[in-house]
């Protein structure tokens, strides 16, 4: 007799109607014995280590692209060739996960004969685990129509960081200890058509359905993924850093729309990530090193956040012990902070033709410094002369009932007799509060910090925007619906973030055609080979 009875006769009649009427069972008690069977099966498969494919270099990378495709439903043959033609140019392993389950059916063996046949070789079950890193879990086949297809699945994988194939394109990262790199989970996207049924959870399931899907690179030292995403639907087309794939050619494409750089904090910043992101600090004379920035060529670079105001951190001004710690180590001095962004902006001015300064929330900081902060009072007399000019300076901007951007104005107070800082600043736009900036009808005019009708902001604050979006704030990145969410470009120790963390550093991209992919530092790279470019 089968272990799996109820499996078995969902497979014979197609339908959980059928099969509960064929065996004489009624709906409820059939379908919950499939999900017991369903259950005790993956209990069976996790007892199960799956194999782990060795990763032996350090620095040659071993690549894999993971997809998806649902039974019943026809190829998209041109983003298909696409995917093959660059899995042979980087001489990577191309599989294709099955979704068998279509509405109420929730779990059955694959018959390879329900799939397109151009998908059919690289089908599989199988659980694939790269080195010790990552782990591509097909084994789960989640629905095709689920709105949250990585929910319980934050901990499924362990350690490792999941891929799990899916129509819709999610990502999120999951808390680890704060000096531990952050675990990420996402899903792949689908090589096959839209195959829904006509009711809601269809349509909806239609909506967010992605061709789509996600290229790994693994060494000994670090892992690195990506999503592959054409927005030609026509003919497949996408990008992947440098490169252009269509017609099933890969070529090298000259430069992308922007990158929308993970939160700045230009005091805090970690050193790894301005050297991999701008090519700042010591490169060794033998290393053959490209900062991302002078591989991917933007058109627009886009930052968030892009001062701390550690100096002017007003959640600190009647914490005599932070306060004397700042001091101690030469962080007290607002000035000091201004010094440090106007290098940075010198240093990253000329890398694009244009930038873009997004209104953010920690500029304010120095708002309600100017407001709450008495520097004779705290006897702060390192600072009393900056003080008094910037609040004279904002009064002056107040007084028009305009908006204006808070960061552009103290900046231009700070250095107004400096004409070449004036010229500096002229390369840069920096949005006033609620200014939109589009890209490739993409909204990156908003910070993150507020969410819609004054809310506080959050993923899910704009995944209910009419508006697709790339977003910072939050420090950790994710993938929502259409917003798109970087991560920081800080220490990941900024002293109030206490206990386990998700934060990490990543940067988005949006291609020429208005593809978009989040990159992630590993073993101080973006990419795999990034040390290895011409």
């Amino acid at each position: 007799m089968s272990a799996t009875p109820f499996m078995d006769a969902l497979n014979r009649y197609g339908s959980v109607r059928k099969a509960a009427t064929a065996t004489g069972t009624r709906r409820s008690t059939f379908f919950d014995s499939l999900n017991r069977e369903r259950e005790a099966l993956l209990a069976i498969q996790n007892a199960e280590e799956p194999a782990m494919v060795p990763v032996r270099s350090p620095s040659k990378p071993t690549y894999y692209i993971f997809t998806a495709a649902v039974k019943g439903a026809a190829v998209h043959a041109d983003f298909l060739k696409n995917l093959q033609a660059y899995a042979r140019h980087l001489g990577a392993e191309f599989v294709v996960g099955p979704l068998t389950s279509v509405g109420r059916q929730r779990f059955a063996e694959f018959d390879s004969s329900e799939f397109a046949p151009e998908v059919v070789p690289y089908l599989t079950q199988e659980p694939i685990i790269l080195g010790d890193k990552i782990r591509f879990s097909p084994e789960l086949n989640l629905t095709p129509t689920m709105v949250k297809p990585l929910q319980g699945l934050q901990t499924y994988t362990k350690k490792l960081w999941g891929i799990f194939p899916h129509t819709k394109i999610s990502l999120e990262t999951v808390a680890t200890h704060k000096h531990h790199p952050a675990k990420f989970i996402t899903t792949t996207g689908a090589v096959t058509h839209p195959h829904y049924t006509p009711t809601k959870a269809g349509f909806r399931a239609h909506f967010d359905h992605v061709h789509g899907a996600v290229i790994v690179e693994v060494t000994k030292k670090g892992v690195w993924f990506r999503h592959l995403t054409p927005t030609n639907e026509l003919d497949g087309t996408f990008y992947d850093l440098g490169y252009i794939v269509q017609d099933g050619k890969v070529e090298w494409s000259e430069g992308v729309s922007a990158v929308i750089y993970g939160d700045i904090h230009v005091e805090k910043m970690e050193e790894k990530v301005a050297k991999a992101t701008w090519g700042f600090g010591k490169i060794r004379s033998s290393e053959v090193f490209t900062p991302l920035v002078d591989h991917l060529k933007p058109r627009t670079q886009v930052f968030h956040d892009l001062m701390d105001m550690t100096a002017a951190n007003y959640h600190e001004l009647d914490d005599t012990f932070k306060r004397y710690a700042r001091w101690c180590n030469n962080e007290s001095s607002v000035e000091g902070d201004f010094d440090t962004a106007r290098n940075f902006l010198k240093d990253v001015a000329e890398k694009s033709e244009y930038n873009v300064v997004v209104d953010s929330n920690h500029e304010y900081f120095i708002r309600k410094w100017l407001l709450k902060f008495d520097p004779a009072a705290k006897e702060d007399f390192e600072n009393i002369e900056s003080y008094y000019k910037l609040k004279l300076a904002i009064l002056y901007s107040v007084r028009n009932d305009q908006p204006f951007s808070f960061l552009e104005t103290i900046l231009r107070c700070a250095y107004e007799d400096d004409e070449e800082m004036d010229d500096v600043l002229d390369r840069f736009r920096f949005l006033k509060p609620d200014e939109s900036f589009e890209l490739h009808n993409i909204e990156c005019g908003w910070h993150g910090h507020a969410g819609p009708n004054g809310r506080r902001g959050s993923k899910h604050a704009f995944k209910f925007v009419t508006e697709k979006s790339t977003i910072a704030h939050l420090h950790s990145p994710s993938i929502d619906s259409g917003t798109h969410v970087v991560g920081t470009s800080t220490k990941m120790d900024l002293g109030y973030n206490q206990g386990p963390n998700s934060w990490a550093h990543t940067h988005g991209i949006i291609y020429p055609n208005g593809g978009r992919a989040l990159v992630t530092m590993s073993d101080g790279k973006f990419w795999a080979t990034q040390g290895d470019l011409e």
